[in-house]
C-alpha cells in the first residue's frame, strides 16, 4: 500500500475514533441533562410536598381546634338538656303525686306502705280464720 493510502486510512480511523468519542460524550451530556432535569423535578416535588405538608398540618390542627370547640358546645347543650329533662320529669312526678293525693314526701310514702302492710296482715289473718272454719266442717261432713 502506498503511503498516501495508509495516511488516508489513519485519518479515517482518527475521524472515526473522534466521531465515536463525540457520540460517547453526547450520550454522557444527554444523560447529565436528563439527570439535572430529574433532580430539578425532584427538588420541585420536595418543595411542593413540604408546602402541602405544612398546609395539611395547619388544616389538621384547625380542624382539631374546631372539633374541640364543637365538642365543648355540645357538652354544654347536652348538660342543659339533661337538666331541663330531669326537672321536667320531676315536675310531672310531683303533679301525678299531688293529683293522687300522695303528698310527695318519702315519709308519707313510707307511712302508707306501713298501713298497706298492716292491712295485708289483717286480710291474711281473716283468710286464715275463714279457712280454719271451713276445714272442720269439711272433715265432719266427709266423716259422716
Amino acid at each position: 500500500m502506498s503511503k498516501k493510502a495508509t495516511n488516508e486510512k489513519a485519518k479515517s480511523a482518527e475521524k472515526a475514533s473522534e466521531m465515536a468519542k463525540k457520540i460517547w460524550l453526547a450520550g454522557l451530556g444527554a444523560y447529565g441533562r436528563a439527570f439535572d432535569g430529574a433532580s430539578e423535578q425532584i427538588d420541585k416535588l420536595n418543595e411542593q410536598y413540604e408546602k402541602m405538608s405544612k398546609e395539611t398540618s395547619g388544616l389538621f390542627e384547625e380542624l382539631v381546634a374546631k372539633g374541640k370547640k364543637l365538642d365543648a358546645e355540645n357538652s354544654d347543650k347536652l348538660a342543659d338538656a339533661k337538666t331541663k329533662t330531669t326537672s321536667t320529669i320531676e315536675e310531672r312526678i310531683s303533679k301525678v303525686r299531688s293529683s293522687l293525693h300522695l303528698g310527695g314526701s318519702s315519709a308519707d310514702v313510707a307511712e302508707l306502705a306501713k298501713k298497706v302492710d298492716a292491712l295485708n296482715d289483717k286480710v291474711d289473718a281473716l283468710l286464715d280464720a275463714l279457712v280454719e272454719k271451713k276445714a272442720p266442717k269439711a272433715r265432719t261432713s266427709s266423716a259422716a
